[in-house]
């Protein structure tokens, strides 16, 4: 598993946009593009996936940039993961769907997260990108629930209640097993 940045809470998630509480942070992020392109090869090359943890949206844009980066120079020759994506753009769902990409989300976060994500993100910018889980399944992108245990619980029964926010009963529970 990749890190790509930190978590929205910490104020390290990497955003395009400062911070609404802080304004002079936009968070930060381990790989540069270059680095997660190499990254992605030499995974590919040992016949490996990559998982990449990636909460803020400018961080989901480097991943793309990567994946698209190698998709276009020598293929992507297996299904990678993107695991948080709590914040996207419906052009880098658009994006994402056209990739062999997979997102593995966590339902609990959208509720857990609610008040601290309206400080972080504020009102407009997290209706407009925040917890995009409803839009992902609606655009048929591959997706996978889980639980991001020991963060928050790993009770199946309560994440499968989160996910129903956004799927039916039956898609959550394909989704989580």
């Amino acid at each position: 598993k990749i890190y790509m940045d930190g978590s929205l809470g910490a104020h390290n998630a990497f955003l395009s946009v400062p911070y609404s509480d802080e304004p002079s942070k936009r968070g930060f992020c381990f790989y540069t593009v270059d680095e997660l392109i190499r990254c992605i090869q030499t995974a590919q090359h040992h016949s490996k996936q990559v998982a990449i943890h990636v909460i803020g949206d400018e961080a989901l844009e480097l991943c793309l940039q990567a994946f698209e980066y190698v998709s276009a120079h020598s293929g992507l020759t297996k299904t990678h993961r993107l695991v948080h994506v709590q914040m996207a753009s419906n052009d880098q769902l658009r994006r994402i769907h056209s990739l062999p990409l997979v997102i593995n989300f966590q339902p609990v976060f959208a509720e857990a997260d609610k008040i601290m994500a309206e400080k972080r993100l504020g009102k407009i910018r997290l209706q407009r990108i925040g917890y995009p889980f409803r839009a992902i399944r609606t655009m048929r992108i591959p997706f996978s629930l889980s639980s991001d245990t020991p963060v928050e619980t790993m009770n199946p029964f309560a994440i499968l209640s989160h996910a129903e926010k956004f799927m039916t009963r039956e898609e959550a529970f394909y989704a989580y097993t």
